[in-house]
């Protein structure tokens, strides 16, 4: 799947948690190129040997955190099968600090996602204090970086 179909895909299932009403195509498509073209962004392909799955965006330069989770998908029929989980690991543990990340209140998966990639990966919840009416931003650390930044 080209990147460009995968992040509108993305855009249409995350609707449904967001108050909002729904976004044009041309209004995705430019989202999808600011993502793209932004200097502090990095953009993690994930993939199944043959085709690209999933994606995670990552900013290098948040106010919260050394790093900032933006974005992250996996099509729904690889889920549940650690690419993601995989895709952050390796990630993580070549970026080292504390991370954000902003989950939206209605998006009970990726609540139940965090949870359980918190408790397997060793990381622990450092901050979950900032918050406003749509969800809730997270800083989180690994478990043995008692310190945040």
């Amino acid at each position: 799947m080209q990147r460009q179909q995968l992040f509108i895909q993305y855009l249409h299932e995350l609707e449904q948690y967001l108050p909002e009403q729904p976004h044009s195509l041309q209004e995705e498509i430019d989202y999808f190129q600011t993502l793209r073209t932004h200097p502090n962004l990095i953009w993690v392909d994930i993939t199944n040997e043959t085709e690209l799955i999933g994606f995670v965006v990552i900013d290098s330069a948040p106010p919260h955190a050394d790093w900032h989770i933006v974005e992250t998908f996996i099509a729904p029929a690889y889920r549940r099968k650690q690419y993601m989980s995989s895709a952050l690991q390796a990630f993580l543990a070549a970026h080292p600090g504390t991370y954000s990340l902003y989950i939206l209140n209605r998006n009970e998966v990726a609540k139940q996602f965090w949870n359980s990639f918190f408790v397997k990966s060793n990381y622990v919840l450092r901050d979950d204090s900032l918050r406003d009416t749509c969800g809730k931003l997270y800083v989180f650390a690994p478990a043995s970086n008692n310190n945040m930044s």
